[in-house]
């Protein structure tokens, strides 16, 4: 395909005149738990769907490689500033050329541009809701309100997130799609091993650096951790638009001996492996899929009770909940948690358990590929 900003890797292969051609449109395909999701979904589905992605940003590093490495063609359309005329027409060329039957938008911006191009091209549209509520406001979250509810199906990874579509956004109870994240089956059962006697007890979030995650509560309730369990280390991995509030308030904090940054990179178990506690001081989630990896391996969660995290944590067994989320009652839970040995030997089985359980990849993609096929009738 050719196209003013559009880059393209041929398929392995052709496409058969019966295949379903699914096209999904993201934000981007690097680091990120939607990217990660999209990613094993994509390669998960059976025939007769073929799918392509196409990305509105030329940052694929690594799900998009990875995607392409398996002779799924990914679209890379560069980023600008806004809704961008000549990104959405680089979406449309991709859409039409590729003769997709249905257009499927994952995230966040992503949703505007698969509205507008499967719109423009007369194909059914399924958006996204991967938070409990719309992370946009004003004008913008008026008009991404009326296109839930003119899509076809609106997928969405929480009971909460669902609950803000019917109340909230006024979206058909009929178009709601609730499917829990999944996850990759390869996790069950990577347990990891608890930390031996003397390993400083260590703390960690791993996730995108933004305002709804509060770290600068994290980073303060750490502080006062400190003056319980002087030898205490805390792991933050990610990056965003807060990393810089992130290693200023580390070095206000004065805390720079017992606090680790760490940058995105797909060698994630790695870190979560030295961790005692995951812990998330989020005002809002969905279904963070980094919490769900972290309890995959065994390592309890420590948490605000928002989105579905309720569906992760059962208290004592997986996890507890944090009763506020300020840096005394953070703190003092965190300080409860580290000291419970039974907590962090019950999570090595029940985690585990628990994700196997409830969020199967298998079971997402045959309720989404029966959705696809009843769509299209």
């Amino acid at each position: 395909m050719s196209g003013e900003g559009v880059i393209t890797v041929p398929t392995h292969g052709g496409y058969g005149s019966d295949m379903i051609k699914i096209a999904y449109i993201i934000d981007s395909l690097s680091f990120g738990g939607a990217e990660r999701q999209l990613s094993l979904l994509v390669r998960a589905l059976p025939d007769p769907f073929s799918p392509f992605v196409i990305s509105l940003s030329e940052d694929i590093h690594p799900f998009g490689e990875q995607l392409r490495s398996d002779g799924i063609e990914v679209v890379a359309l560069p980023r600008r500033a806004g809704i961008d005329v000549l990104r959405l027409g680089g979406a449309v060329r991709a859409i039409h050329s590729h003769r997709a039957d249905i257009v499927h938008g994952f995230l966040d911006a992503a949703n505007a541009y698969a509205f507008a191009s499967g719109r423009f091209l007369r194909k059914p549209v399924i958006l996204s809701l991967r938070n409990e509520l719309l992370r946009v406001r004003g004008a913008r979250a008026g008009v991404l309100t009326w296109m839930l509810r003119h899509a076809a199906r609106v997928l969405v990874n929480s009971s909460s997130g669902a609950e803000h579509l019917r109340t909230a956004a006024g979206v058909d109870e009929q178009k709601i799609l609730h499917i829990p994240n999944w996850i990759d089956p390869k996790r069950i059962g990577r347990v990891r091993e608890i930390p031996p006697p003397g390993t400083p007890p260590t703390i960690g979030f791993v996730g995108r650096f933004a305002r709804q995650k509060r770290l600068d509560i994290l980073l303060d309730s750490f502080k006062q951790v400190l003056h319980t369990i002087p030898d205490a280390r805390l792991i933050l991995m990610g990056g965003g638009s807060e990393h810089g509030m992130v290693t200023t308030r580390v070095r206000d904090l004065g805390i720079d001996g017992r606090v680790e940054i760490i940058e995105s990179n797909p060698d994630v178990d790695s870190t979560l492996r030295r961790l005692h506690i995951f812990v998330m001081t989020s005002d809002f989630e969905g279904l963070p899929n980094s919490a769900m990896e972290a309890l995959s391996m065994g390592i309890p969660i420590v948490s605000t009770p928002v989105g579905d995290v309720r569906e992760l944590v059962v208290e004592g067994e997986t996890g507890m909940y944090l009763d506020k989320n300020d840096p005394g009652s953070v703190s003092d839970t965190l300080v409860r948690a580290l000291s419970d040995g039974t907590l962090l030997e019950r999570s090595l089985t029940a985690g585990p358990k628990l994700i196997e359980e409830k969020f199967s990849l298998a079971r997402a993609v045959e309720k989404l590929s029966a959705v696809y096929r009843e769509i299209l009738g």
